[in-house]
């Protein structure tokens, strides 16, 4: 049973690792939005006591305010000061409101919240109805100066007291209640928080040696693949301007080391988009990839070709002269004209030529290849201008360009029941339609 298992992981390990990846990543998860809420908390926390705290205050000094008032007017019978007592004790009532509703609103929703409820409806400070009880006797006092009637002297006598007595005491010892309630509530917190910390560090090694570690040798493979690809044209299966421009500094260094020579021909195919407007873009990705089948036979071995562009290709030409590389090109050249392109779904067969543009890299002054493509791209411009299905070299000493005037014997074999023995298809020499139009 063991076996079993053990070949379960080495047959399908992406698994198993993706298991322990998804239970660590659910750990972090869970240990992330835990830390969130307990931050999300003490803020609530901070929140409620801010406010609790500054209300109380301006409470604590409203009540102040307003016994220095009445003991003020007690002494000076000043007919201003009444209205001054009034707006004060409005002004009381709605801090006292204010925190009322911030009790009832937050209770059992924070620590601080459950606090200021209990110290505001709950014996021995009920500061709800002290704070209640004192603003109704100043608005007594307020009425009874404004009806003209002489304050009652133990009404006085209460107003006053307030300031160092029991209401004023309690609102003192609320606000270190608070203080210290929030303390409290927040380390707790913080607690929460670290140890949510610890198991996300603890998880993060867990993971990093039990899972990334394996999985790193696997995105290296994907990572060399993806740079495999990313050289590759998905097309006809050859590289593509990237690849060439890499494997070329490569031969420029090797080449200069070891003295030899380095060519390049440039090859665009001629009246391609007749192809595709005409016969479709099936029968144009058909032709391409047959081209470079073509051109593949008719190079060596240590020789490379690329797609650059959407028709146009470049042959890459080591340990090779300027006289040895128009051989190459000339053959390619001819293979290509001689070669009938059957079109697979329609059987129509199409004559396919192309126009060839190559230089000599010259290894001590091209510092780059892409100086070398210029040229060789000047010499295949010539080719087009000078009527395609031609072979121009542009010579790297002065850049002059000059047609090729070298002849190569190609010899085909032909089967005998004329079918062509790549494409499958029968064909007719007379019957074969040219790109150019006529």
């Amino acid at each position: 049973m063991s076996n079993v298992k053990n070949t379960d992981y080495v047959t399908d390990p992406v698994k198993s690792l993706t298991r322990g990846y998804i239970l660590a990543l659910s750990i972090i998860a869970i240990m992330s939005v835990t830390i969130h809420l307990v931050m999300d908390r003490i803020l609530l926390e901070q929140d409620v006591v801010a406010t609790i705290v500054s209300k109380s205050s301006a409470e604590s000094n409203q009540v102040h305010r307003i016994v220095n008032l009445v003991t003020e007017h007690h002494y000076t019978n000043n007919s201003n000061i009444p209205l001054e007592i009034e707006e004060e004790n409005a002004a009381l009532a709605t801090i006292h409101k204010s925190l009322v509703e911030k009790a009832q609103e937050k209770k059992g929703r924070s620590a601080s919240g459950d606090v200021i409820s209990r110290i505001y409806f709950e014996q021995p400070y009920k500061l709800d109805t002290k704070v209640s009880f004192f603003i109704m006797k100043v608005e007594d006092y307020v009425d009874a100066i404004k009806a003209g009637e002489k304050a009652d002297p133990d009404l006085y006598n209460y107003i006053s007291r307030q300031s160092r007595g029991a209401l004023t005491q309690a609102l003192s010892s609320s606000l270190i209640i608070y203080e210290n309630a929030f303390l409290t509530k927040v380390e707790r917190l913080r607690m929460v928080q670290l140890a949510a910390i610890l198991i996300i560090g603890v998880t993060l090694m867990l993971e990093a040696f039990a899972i990334f570690m394996p999985l790193v040798g696997r995105v290296s493979k994907y990572a060399e693949r993806l740079h495999e690809i990313s050289m590759t044209d998905m097309l006809t299966g050859i590289g593509n301007r990237r690849y060439f421009v890499r494997r070329a500094r490569q031969e420029i260094k090797r080449a200069a080391r070891l003295e030899k020579g380095l060519c390049i021909c440039m090859v665009d195919i001629d009246f391609f988009k007749i192809v595709n407007d005409t016969h479709g873009h099936a029968a144009g990705d058909y032709v391409l990839r047959e081209f470079v089948d073509i051109i593949k036979s008719a190079i060596r071995l240590e020789d490379d070709v690329a797609r650059i562009g959407g028709e146009e290709f470049i042959i890459l030409l080591p340990a090779s002269d300027l006289e040895s590389s128009l051989i190459v090109a000339e053959r390619v050249r001819q293979r290509l004209e001689e070669r009938p392109f059957v079109l697979p779904e329609t059987g129509e067969t199409l004559k396919v030529t192309a126009s060839f543009g190559l230089t000599q890299v010259d290894t001590e002054q091209d510092e780059d290849i892409e100086i070398a493509m210029s040229r060789a791209d000047e010499a295949l411009y010539a080719s087009k201008e000078n009527g395609r299905n031609r072979v121009n070299y542009a010579r790297f000493s002065d850049g002059e360009i000059v047609e090729a005037e070298i002849t190569v014997q190609v010899t085909h074999k032909k089967p005998s029941d004329q079918t062509d023995e790549k494409a499958g298809r029968y064909y007719d020499n007379n019957k074969v339609t040219p790109i150019k139009p006529v």
